[in-house]
Order: C-alpha cells, then structure tokens, then sequence
C-alpha cells in the first residue's frame, strides 16, 4: 500500500510540474538561430559587394550573454569578450561557408584580407523602466580586390567559358579544359613575390585578367572556373617543400581528387593533375581539411585518375616546384584570407587566409523565422543607454577555422519570479495531492 501511495504522489508531481511549466513557459537566452542564419546572409553579400562595413542589431527583453560578464572589471569584460567572440565567429563561419556558387565561399574567404569585429550594448528606457537589451554588432572588412575588379573578372570568366566551348562537355573534359587553360595563360608572379605591398598576386584577378599571381590566386581562379561550370571544387591551404601553398580538390566520379595548376604551369607535364592525397607527398594539407567532418564530406579517391586513352598512370620523377608563395596569415577574427605565398598574412602560399572554415563548411543554418532579422543600427531606438565596449577581433590563422559554438543559454535574472510562482505552485499542488490521497485512503 505504501508503495502505491507512492506513486500516485510521484504521478500528481509530474503533472503538476507539466501543468505549471506550460502555464509559465520560461524565456529562451540563446541567441536565435534564425536571427544569426540572417546576419550571415547580410555578411556575405556585403563581402560579394565589396562593401567595408556592415552592422547589425538584435533586441532582446533579457541579457542574452552572461550577466556576470557586465562590467568593468577585467575578468568580467573578458568573459563577455570570449562569448561575443564565439557568437561573431559563428556569424563568420557560415557567410563563409561553401554554397557552391563561384563567388561565394572559398572565393570570399580568400580574397578576403582583414575582418574586424566589434561590439556594443545598452538598452531601451520607457521613462525609468528598462525595457528592452540591445546589442550591436560591427564587421569592418578589406579585401584584396575592388568591385570593380571583380566585375571584370565576371565578365572574363564569361569570356572563357565561351571560349572554352563546354556545353555538352564530360565533367572531366570541362576540368581537363579548365586546367590547361590555366597551365597555359598564367604564369608565376616571381617578378612581386617578395612585394608585400602588391596584394593582388593573391587575387583570380591577377590570374585572369593580367595572367601572373602566386599559387593562391591559381587556386581562388580555379576555384571559380570550375563552380561556374557545375564541377565542385574546393581551395586547400597547406604547406609544400617547407613554404606555405594551395591548390584545389575536384570532384569527379563522386570523390575528389588534387589538381595543383601552380606547380603544373612550370612543369608543363600534368604531374599534379587529379592526383590522390598519397602521390602528394610534397604536399601537406592544413589541419581543417584532415578532420573527419570535411574528410566525410568530401571523400578523396583512392588512385590517381584514370586519364582516358592514356595507360595507367605511373608516378613521374620529383619535379623541382616553383618558388614558395606564403598565403598570408590573415589578421582577424576568422578572417578570409590570406594569402598562400610567402605574406604575412595568409595566403594560399604562405597560407591562405581563412574561414574556417570552418570548413565544415557550414552553410548557413535555415530555421524558421521568429526573430527579427539582422538590422541595421540606424534602425535602433533612439533612447538607449548602456555601456559601449569595442571589441576589435583579429582575425584568426586561415587554417584554423572559427568554431561553431552552441548558442549559450541561460537563466533570466529579471524572469525569477516566474521560477519562484512555478515552484510554489507545484510544491503547493504536491502536498495537496499527497493530504487527498492520504484523506481517502484512510
């Protein structure tokens, strides 16, 4: 009997808590995903746009990042630092991502040459009653390339296509065209390797439209040839023969395979064209793109291509590689690019810049909308106090890809009443229960 008195006080419990939590829904504190879905969007077009800066705001009627964090003491503004940080990362990270569209996604991050991030809050006042949180947030960009480049390097990439004639074409035949393409008509920018004042060497600018770059603006260009044309592509940033360099993976037959059109312009001989990661071993792939995440997701092949008409491949002699570029190490947050060559900062050849992405090139998320999407600030109100806290990000190594933090959540300090009233109802609504029970049994 005892045990059954038990039980039925344990099921009014359950119930009880189910009726007050669905009478008192508590607040959310995660930063929407929807809202920061948006604020990606924002941020790469702005980047396609070649525009400096963007902004966005998000309203909120509690403290979406630790309250603890708000102050002015150091070690409260650097935790609130590490979370703005993770959240601007995220925001990064997808407008990043690969989409598999040519001007978009690897293209972005490494033509990309700073990203500042800062930030600043307050909130709302109606009289003396603080209504509403309100968080800024600022991306302040600089690319290698204007926008007025770019429009003539889409207007090239038309022109070769043309000229290319692939229409109809196999997907290797449209690769095979596209690598001898760029073998033939783009030569090695030796002449500003050691310039670190020419950033455009980085750029399918200086590829296409004035034939000389180092190997990150090869691969950015091949990159984008091969997207243009329905054939996946990626931009990989690792090491070779001790320097920093990049060069590409394409799809064919569902996995992928290495091409390097840097190395093979010299060389004239095809020795790095679709290749497996084992008859690389001159080259060393960055980090991110070893991790099983972008490993499942972009399988490589496990023997050299089979040329077609040609006997089975062999692996030629070592051939001696043009001079190291050095993508340069990018100075932001989680910046795009740098450059490989032999630059500071990142690039393909003394490495890239970045993204990291994340390369689990996570396109952005696609969540039904609740929140409001990413604003301008000029659309703030206009009576808002609080405490304005620039927080100037650089950004981070190209190969290290900006995590994807969850979106932390947390308990509303000015929502405890709500938790106090729901406890006091089901403690009430379980001795209630339990006297009821008790008064019948006997």
């Amino acid at each position: 009997m005892e045990k059954e008195k038990f039980f039925r006080c344990g099921l009014c419990l359950i119930l009880c808590f189910i009726l007050v939590s669905s009478a008192f829904p508590l607040p959310s504190r995660a930063m929407d995903d929807v809202w920061i879905a948006n604020a990606a969007k924002e941020l790469r077009e702005t980047m396609v746009a070649r525009d400096g800066e963007i902004n966005f705001t998000y309203e909120s009627d509690s403290w979406i990042f630790s309250p603890e964090a708000f102050g002015n003491e150091p070690a409260a503004q650097a935790i609130l630092q590490q979370e703005v940080n993770a959240l601007l990362d995220r925001i990064y990270s997808q407008a990043i991502a690969h989409t598999g569209v040519g001007y978009e996604g690897d293209y972005l991050r490494w033509h990309l040459k700073t990203c500042e991030e800062s930030f600043s809050y307050g909130y709302v006042k109606v009289g003396s009653e603080m209504k509403d949180f309100v968080y800024t947030f600022k991306f302040t960009l600089t690319y290698y390339t204007t926008k007025a480049q770019e429009d003539a390097v889409t207007a090239k990439v038309q022109s070769v296509r043309s000229q290319l004639n692939l229409a109809g074409k196999t997907d290797y035949e449209k690769i095979k065209a596209i690598y001898d393409y760029l073998c033939s008509n783009v030569t090695y920018d030796n002449a500003n390797l050691e310039n670190d004042s020419y950033d455009l060497k980085y750029s399918a600018y200086a590829a296409l439209v004035n034939g000389t770059s180092v190997c990150q603006g090869y691969s950015n260009l091949c990159y984008r040839l091969a997207l243009e044309e329905g054939i996946d592509c990626r931009f990989i940033f690792g090491q070779s023969q001790g320097g920093n360099h990049s060069w590409n993976i394409v799809k064919l037959g569902g996995v992928y395979y290495n091409v390097d059109a840097t190395w093979d312009a010299e060389t004239k001989n095809d020795s790095y064209f679709l290749k497996t990661d084992a008859h690389m071993t001159d080259h060393t792939k960055g980090a991110e793109y070893t991790q099983s995440a972008f490993t499942a997701a972009y399988p490589m092949a496990t023997s050299d291509y089979a040329i077609p008409g040609n006997t089975p491949p062999v692996t030629p002699p070592p051939v001696t590689p043009p001079p190291q570029e050095d993508p340069q190490p990018t100075t932001t947050p989680t910046i795009p690019a740098t450059q490989p060559e032999t630059q500071p900062e990142t690039q393909p050849e003394t490495e890239p810049a970045t993204q990291p992405s994340t390369e689990v090139t996570t396109e952005p998320a696609t969540q039904p909308s609740t929140e409001p999407a990413a604003t301008n600030p000029s659309t703030l109100p206009t009576e808002i106090t609080g405490f304005s806290q620039p927080t100037t990000v650089t950004p981070q190594n190209p190969t290290t890809k900006p995590k994807d933090p969850g979106t932390p959540e947390e308990k509303s300090p000015d929502k405890t009443w709500i938790l106090a009233i729901g406890g006091l109802a089901l403690l009430g609504a379980a001795v209630g229960a339990a006297a009821l029970l008790s008064k019948k049994r006997r």
